[in-house]
């Protein structure tokens, strides 16, 4: 991969630290283009996000009532400072999110979040996602190339409906996901489970 700027001459991306605020519910929309993005979660409580990120100002933050959208976006970063871009989200807040690849990675540990919706496409590049452990929700992922790896947390209940292309590969958990459907798979708990989510695929 050729790279350019500070992360080739071993400098970190500039830091940004988001006001908590009083906010109900946030969303994150990121355009990463050809960066590779990290999403994970902290405990603070006067943040709402931390991260690094290609612009000094810090990524922007449009303010709706209660509800705040943070915007990472590739057409305001500078094509100057290059690596991965890093987001941390508060605990505690129903978060929605819209993430775009042109040809990058994702690793998603959204473990710890309260999520009520994702939808994430991504061009080129691998997606990592870790399930929240609590909640329930829907997830839309489409990938063009690229392997999706999603982690189910114990006692997480998920249907999974999978629209695949010719060279698509598919390897479950036979353990935990029964087949109902010719493109359909949920865990054993599913009917049972308040902790639901529901995940439609397209690789």
């Amino acid at each position: 991969r050729l790279v350019t700027g500070r992360a080739s001459l071993g400098f970190a991306l500039p830091a940004f630290a988001i006001d908590r605020g009083d906010y109900q519910s946030a969303h994150l929309h990121l355009a990463a283009g050809l960066a590779d993005a990290q999403v994970s979660t902290f405990a603070g409580a006067s943040q709402l996000a931390v991260g690094q990120f290609p612009v000094y100002g810090g990524p922007r933050l449009q303010a709706n009532g209660s509800s705040a959208a943070l915007i990472l976006d590739r057409r305001a970063a500078s094509p100057f400072l290059a690596g991965p871009w890093t987001v941390s989200l508060v605990k505690g807040l129903p978060w929605s999110f819209t993430l775009h690849s042109d040809a990058g990675h994702f690793n998603l540990n959204l473990r710890d979040l309260t999520v009520t919706a994702l939808d994430l496409q991504s061009g080129v590049g691998d997606v990592e996602v870790t399930l929240p452990a609590l909640g329930q929700g829907e997830m839309a992922l489409r990938l063009g190339l690229g392997d999706l790896t999603v982690r189910v947390p114990d006692g997480m209940a998920v249907k999974i409906k999978l629209a695949a292309g010719p060279l698509t590969r598919i390897r479950l958990d036979d353990q935990r996901f029964i087949q109902t459907h010719s493109s359909e798979w949920v865990t054993t708990n599913f009917s049972a489970s308040p902790q639901q989510f529901t995940l439609s695929i397209a690789l």
